[in-house]
C-alpha cells in the first residue's frame, strides 16, 4: 500500500519557504489545488495540520475536509515555537518536545482545536520536523492517536508497533529536504527528478511487499516550479486504489 502525506503549518516568520508565497496565499490555501489534483487520482491523502493553522483558518480547513477526500492528522500546535524553549529542553532535559507535561498540553490542544473546528477525531501523527523522544509516544497512544510518522528511513522502513501505536516511517525521499527550500542543500535538479526517485523506490517496494510513504508537503508542491505538474504526474502513477489514508494502515 502506499500512503501519500503532507504537512501544513500556520503562517510564521520562522518557515522560510513561505516567503515563497504571493500575499494573501497560506499553507492552507496551498492545499486546495493540491487535494484537487490527488483526489482527481482516487488518491487520499492524509495532511498533517498544526493546530493553529486551524485554529486561524478553521473555515477553510473545514470547508476542504467538506469537499474533498483526505485524513487530517495532527502537526503540533505550533510547530515547535518558541524555538528557544524547545532548544533549552533538549539541551537541559535530553526531551525534544519539551517536559511531559508540556508535549501532553500541546499534543491535546492540537486534537481538541481540529476536532472542534472539523468535527475530525484526530488519530494519526506526525511531529514537526520528526521531533520525538521517550515520551511522544506514550502521550500519544494515550490521547487516541494509533499511527505516529515521526522518522524517515531507507528505502527498507516498514511500519511496526511500537508501545501500544504504529510507527509509519517514510521510506521515500521527502521533498522538504531533497528540494532544498532554503534550509537544505538540494539533492535533485529538479521537482521532477525527485518524483522519478520516489516513483523508483515506489517500485522497488511494491516488489518486495513493502509500504510506501511519501512525504510531499502542499506548500512545497505549490512553490516548486513546475511543481504542481510534477505532483499530478506522482499522484496519476500511484492513483487507482494503490493508495490509502494513513487511519488505514496496521
Amino acid at each position: 500500500m502506499i500512503f501519500l502525506t503532507g504537512d501544513v503549518h500556520q503562517m510564521a516568520p520562522q518557515m522560510g519557504d513561505q516567503k515563497r508565497l504571493s500575499a494573501g496565499l497560506t499553507e492552507v490555501t496551498c492545499c486546495e489545488p493540491y487535494l484537487e489534483l490527488a483526489n482527481k487520482h482516487s488518491v487520499c491523502p492524509t495532511l498533517f495540520f498544526t493546530g493553529l493553522a486551524v485554529k486561524r483558518e478553521g473555515d477553510s480547513v473545514s470547508r476542504l475536509a467538506q469537499r474533498y477526500s483526505f485524513e487530517i492528522g495532527g502537526h503540533t500546535y505550533s510547530a515547535n515555537s518558541p524555538r528557544a524553549l524547545y532548544g533549552l529542553s533538549r539541551r537541559l532535559l535530553g526531551l525534544a518536545n519539551g517536559p511531559y507535561w508540556w508535549q501532553r498540553r500541546d499534543m491535546s490542544l492540537t486534537i481538541r482545536c481540529i476536532r472542534e473546528r472539523t468535527n475530525v477525531s484526530v488519530t494519526s501523527w506526525r511531529n514537526h520536523a520528526y521531533r520525538t523522544d521517550r515520551n511522544t509516544h506514550k502521550i500519544a497512544a494515550s490521547l487516541g492517536i494509533r499511527r505516529v510518522s515521526n522518522c524517515v528511513t531507507g528505502v527498507e522502513g516498514t511500519i511496526r508497533p511500537l508501545d501500544g501505536i504504529f510507527e509509519v516511517p517514510i521510506n521515500t525521499p521527502p521533498d522538504h529536504e531533497s528540494l532544498g527550500h532554503d534550509y537544505h542543500a538540494r539533492r535533485f535538479r529538479s521537482v521532477h527528478g525527485w518524483v522519478d526517485e520516489v516513483l523508483r523506490q515506489v517500485e522497488y517496494q511494491q516488489a518486495h511487499n513493502l509500504p510506501s510513504v511519501i512525504l510531499a508537503h502542499p506548500l512545497c508542491m505549490f512553490v516548486e516550479e513546475n511543481g504542481l505538474a510534477a505532483f499530478e504526474r506522482l499522484c496519476v502513477a500511484i492513483g487507482g486504489g494503490q493508495t490509502a489514508p494513513m487511519r488505514e494502515c496496521t
